[in-house]
């Protein structure tokens, strides 16, 4: 729960409307890569339904953190690919969006 409370108060900083400058010294102080590592953890995705659907939550805050960031320009886009945002994207969505015949393009 600590985890998901601090991802939500992270995207009302990246989400107010100066945010362009929080959101410059986020990228800066390398958060990008904390998103990602967030995104990408994997001990909690076993352990019970209840820590799933936390798990859950949590993913779609760290996806809702790098959208805002994406939304601020090509720059911060730029820095998303480069630290393997889309890579990890694409690990997340994975176990839900398999089955569909345009994820495999994605590959």
């Amino acid at each position: 729960m600590a985890l998901l409370a601090q991802l939500r108060g992270i995207n009302v900083f990246l989400k107010a409307a100066a945010g362009t400058n929080f959101v410059g010294e986020f990228v800066e102080a390398g958060c990008i890569c904390t998103l990602l590592e967030v995104l990408l953890l994997d001990d909690m995705l076993s352990i019970d339904a209840e820590a799933s659907k936390k798990r859950e939550a949590d993913v779609i805050e760290c996806l809702t953190a790098l959208q805002c960031v994406a939304k601020a320009g090509r720059p911060f886009k730029e820095e998303i690919c480069a630290s393997g945002g889309v890579a990890a994207c694409v690990q997340v969505s994975e176990p839900c969006c398999a089955s569909k015949p345009w994820f495999e393009k994605l590959r």
